[in-house]
């Protein structure tokens, strides 16, 4: 038995995401976030969305949701992740490659790993975009 390499890949426009598509990143994973605290503190009934999220991640309850959705001083580092994935440069996460192929940029990013999610910065910012279904804020989508 040995280890498996698990990645995510997206398709996105050639170009750098703008900064009207980060802003409304941020704000989006902000209301995630606040939605989350609510429900969890007060066990307020949770949004639909939010319980799709909970669907896609595969966790167990809103507090496990809770603990793995970025909070607020994760959500700017995850949208300079974004941004440096999205304009291809040599600083883009180490776990994450791309190629410019008929006019889209693809992303990937993953690692090896013994069964659990990958470790890498790219991985996990492709992960939490995908599940909270995100990626059409950029113009992405998975491949």
């Amino acid at each position: 038995m040995g280890s498996s390499l698990i990645t995510i890949i997206v398709s996105a426009p050639d170009k750098a995401p703008t900064k009207a598509q980060l802003k409304k990143l941020r704000s989006r994973l902000e209301k995630i976030y606040a939605d989350l605290e609510k429900c969890t503190e007060s066990e307020e009934a949770a949004p639909e969305y939010l319980v799709d999220i909970l669907a896609n991640t595969g966790l167990d309850d809103l507090t496990e949701l809770h603990g793995w959705v970025p909070g607020p001083e994760e959500i700017e580092g995850l949208c300079n992740n974004v941004a440096r994935m999205g304009s291809g440069g040599e600083d883009s996460p180490r776990d994450t490659n791309w190629a410019v192929i008929d006019g889209r940029r693809i992303i990937v990013a993953g690692d090896s790993t013994w069964g659990d999610s990958p470790d890498g910065t790219g991985y996990r910012t492709l992960e939490v975009l995908e599940q909270c279904n995100l990626l059409g804020v950029l113009g992405w989508r998975q491949r």
